[in-house]
């Protein structure tokens, strides 16, 4: 969650951000802090739970060149963002709430237009990388590093997490002493109208 550019805006009138404790906040008396762990996590999820499926390889039985139901990976998942988690904000408590994405909005329904786009430019290069690699290896050469690590790249680009895991991982979450907070539609939508409206969490 951010506003696109607002970094760069800021940093040519000088307004350089300054770095806060976040442990210091989440102890200060009513205090309430909402996380969108997918917006917050995301780079640390795919690295937790891709590392295996990294060493398979893309299944060419399921559509789109999707990566298998992550299945115990997903609960592993949970267990090591409940670490991170209280790492990063202290003693997890009633006073941080963790949301994680549910149905896709009909408010962004003009973005999910452009990831679709996106997401098929990155299955036409897969393709071409994977054809690639295959024509090397009927040479008897190897793949090159580069373009291994292009392949993963785009791997990490096209994986989605389904929402029976993302289930796993809330039930995980929960377990270990987090206030979750499984989101209808969008984790965005959910805590920019937390205040408003009631009966967002379940």
């Amino acid at each position: 969650m951010g506003i696109q550019g607002l970094y760069g805006e800021l940093s040519k009138r000088h307004l350089h951000p300054q770095a806060i404790d976040v442990k210091e906040i989440a102890k200060l008396p009513n205090t309430t802090i909402e996380v969108d762990l997918f917006g917050a996590f995301y780079t640390t999820v795919l690295d937790i739970i891709t590392k295996e499926y990294f060493r398979e390889g893309v299944r060419s039985d399921l559509p789109g060149y999707q990566l298998p139901p992550l299945g115990h990976e997903a609960r592993r998942t949970g267990f090591a963002l409940a670490g991170i988690i209280q790492q990063t904000f202290g003693k997890v408590g009633d006073s941080i709430t963790i949301h994680v994405d549910g149905l896709p909005c009909a408010e962004k329904t003009k973005e999910y237009a452009n990831r679709n786009n996106t997401r098929q430019r990155v299955i036409q290069r897969l393709e071409g990388l994977q054809a690639q690699m295959n024509l090397m290896s009927n040479l008897g050469r190897f793949t090159s590093r580069t373009r291994l690590r292009d392949i993963k790249k785009c791997l990490w680009q096209l994986f989605r997490i389904s929402l029976a895991d993302k289930q796993s991982i809330i039930a995980t979450l929960r377990e270990q002493g987090c206030t979750v907070c499984a989101c209808e539609t969008e984790s965005d939508f959910c805590i920019g109208s937390r205040n408003g409206i009631e009966g967002h969490a379940k």
